[in-house]
């Protein structure tokens, strides 16, 4: 088996495993479950060099509307570094500046709302996430969805090209569904 092919087969099983933890009876709650999939994600998106103004700027994800996913997500990535970066969280409120932020989970399920806070950052180099069936119709890159009571996620690449992000194949090849490029 060939290096790549062993890596994508690595990659499916760890989000595999992401996605087992929430039902299996453990403590791990959904919230828990979500924040580690944001940390992944971040490992797997190639943002363009004006994103990060020197060597030495963490990647900052901000969080809207779910207070218990930044906690976890805090926990998760306290003393946690991704593609060579310390990791900032931060809790933010629907409409505040996104300076320096790169990776943008919105809890809002409300599709008008969920779509003012992504034309908000359109075509800003920031990985959207939310959790709304709409989600990648609203403008988001990566949308978690239910499935048989497990998290799934949803990537859509001309989105994230739209924000001048390059999604890793090994990303897309654990994607639920992934959307092309296209109108």
């Amino acid at each position: 088996m060939k290096p790549t092919a062993w890596l994508r087969l690595i990659m499916v099983l760890i989000f595999f495993a992401i996605g087992q933890t929430a039902n299996s009876g453990t403590s791990s709650s959904e919230s828990a479950l979500k924040a580690a999939y944001l940390l992944k994600f971040a490992a797997y998106v190639e943002w363009p060099p004006s994103a990060f103004p020197d060597a030495e700027t963490p990647l900052t994800i901000g969080v809207v509307g779910d207070d218990i996913l930044m906690a976890e997500l805090a926990r998760l990535g306290a003393n946690r570094q991704i593609t060579k970066r310390k990791v900032l969280v931060k809790l933010m409120q629907p409409g505040e500046r996104t300076a320096g932020v790169h990776v943008l989970f919105m809890a809002s399920r409300d599709s008008d709302r969920l779509g003012a806070m992504l034309a908000a950052v359109n075509m800003q180099p920031i990985l959207t996430v939310t959790q709304s069936t709409a989600g990648l119709d609203s403008g988001s890159v990566i949308s978690f969805v239910p499935v048989d009571d497990r998290v799934r996620f949803e990537v859509s690449i001309s989105n994230a090209e739209r924000n001048g992000l390059k999604i890793s194949a090994l990303l897309l090849d654990v994607a639920l569904r992934v959307r092309g490029r296209g109108p």
